[in-house]
């Protein structure tokens, strides 16, 4: 008797399972055909460029040629004249806090 309802208690169980089994399959092939379409973009299927979610990522800009920022190597030095001694009228000191020497470096 014991052993009966036993059995009929994993069957119910097995029931069960082969149900949820069914549910999860359908789900997983739901979200498969969900994940190929939205992997999907102009590179790799026939879907025009504007349909893209994302832009591809661009190429790399070229190299720099060597040239550094700033003044050139052989190039002619512009710089400003500076005042005659003559036109400038006064002159300020100003002096930094030690908070404000230690931002600037």
């Amino acid at each position: 008797m014991r052993q009966q309802a036993r059995i009929e208690e994993l069957e119910q169980t097995v029931t069960r399972l082969t149900a949820r089994v069914e549910e999860l399959s359908a789900c997983n092939k739901e979200l498969s055909a969900q994940a190929a379409r939205l992997s999907k973009n102009s590179s790799n299927s026939s879907k025009p460029p504007s349909s893209d979610i994302t832009k591809p990522p661009r190429e790399a800009p070229p190299r720099n040629r060597g040239n550094k920022v700033g003044g050139q190597p052989d190039h002619a030095r512009h710089e400003r004249t500076p005042f005659d001694p003559d036109k400038i009228d006064r002159t300020c000191l100003h002096e930094l806090s030690p908070d404000e020497v230690r931002r600037l470096g």
